[in-house]
């Protein structure tokens, strides 16, 4: 299992960063801002007090290792992502179901928001594992290079949104 954690800080506090995560027009916005990310569609939607679980699907490039191609399809790479938003704790779970190869990957993540002076600290903590003989660690950390780089690319667009406003705006 490989671990990794992410840090961006916000200009805005805690709880105008967990509404803009839930704005219906940031999907749109991801799609322009990170360059792996093909499709991003939320799948469902459900709000139970200040608990919002979200069930999204997303398709990445198909950036896959030349040495990969004759296993891994495009297709295959594909994942819905289950976040379980808890807007009074600041907190987001995270759980990714791949398309494909559900048996050998996993994927938890844990995201908080917090206040830090004026603004806000968005931290993001993550682990992957794969159940793979002889090579689950060398795909592993190829795995959390890809995402921690997307997921940073997510975090500094999430910050562009929030500074352009456009979480206060409806869609």
């Amino acid at each position: 299992m490989r671990s990794f954690v992410l840090q961006q800080v916000f200009p805005v506090p805690p709880a105008e960063v967990m509404q803009a995560q839930l704005h219906p027009g940031l999907n749109a916005f991801l799609l322009t801002r990170v360059p792996d990310l093909l499709e991003r569609t939320e799948l469902s939607r459900t709000t139970r007090g200040d608990v919002v679980e979200l069930r999204t699907r997303c398709v990445p490039a198909p950036r896959i290792p030349e040495v990969a191609r004759a296993v891994v399809r495009p297709e295959l790479i594909t994942w819905v992502e289950e976040a379980r938003v808890d807007l009074v704790r600041g907190q987001i779970r995270v759980d990714i179901t791949p398309a494909g190869f559900r048996d050998i990957f996993r994927f938890k993540g844990a995201i908080q928001v917090t206040a830090q002076g004026t603004g806000s600290l968005r931290r993001v903590e993550a682990s992957v594992e794969i159940r793979m003989l002889f090579v689950g660690g060398l795909v592993e950390d190829y795995l959390v290079q890809e995402i921690r780089r997307n997921m940073a690319a997510e975090g500094d667009a999430l910050v562009e949104f929030v500074v352009q406003g456009r979480h206060r705006a409806a869609t």
